[in-house]
């Protein structure tokens, strides 16, 4: 099967060549023996895929193992969030005191922090949490707004 595919890649590059120089000389008997070898090239290569296609019915099917008791995959252990990852939000926010302005808008899905009048901080799900809190968990402040 190998042989019929390389065989034919040679047969392909072997046309190329010759339609080439045909074309530049002028040669039509280089032109016919480009399309004879593009012509052999796609036989053999219809030969190994269809030998391909009769050695993968002929294989035994991979056994399966009988059901059992599946292992049960352990919690990952809580591990402080590295430089590069964020600490889940807390499902209770973070409460602000009447007239705290340190408050931003953070979202679980991404990495950034925002003030709350700031254009990304307009879509739903976020979150009004503390600046230090949000650095804290590993956001980064917002480009634009600043906070």
């Amino acid at each position: 099967m190998t042989a019929l595919i390389g065989g034919s890649l040679l047969l392909i590059v072997g046309a190329a060549i010759t339609l080439v120089l045909g074309w530049t000389s002028a040669d039509e008997s280089l032109i016919w023996t480009s399309i004879g070898a593009s012509v052999a090239a796609a036989v053999l290569l219809s030969l190994g895929y269809h030998r391909s296609k009769a050695e993968a019915s002929r294989r035994p099917a991979p056994q399966q193992e009988p059901p059992g008791p599946q292992p049960q995959p352990r919690p990952a252990a809580a591990a402080r969030p590295g430089p590069h990852q964020r600490a889940p939000l807390p499902t209770q926010p973070t409460p602000l005191v009447a007239g705290d302005d340190a408050g931003v808008v953070a979202y679980a899905d991404r990495s950034r922090f925002h003030r709350p009048e700031c254009g990304y901080a307009s879509l739903p799900g976020g979150e009004k949490i503390r600046r230090e809190a949000a650095v804290r968990r590993g956001y980064d402040p917002c480009g634009v707004c600043k906070p």
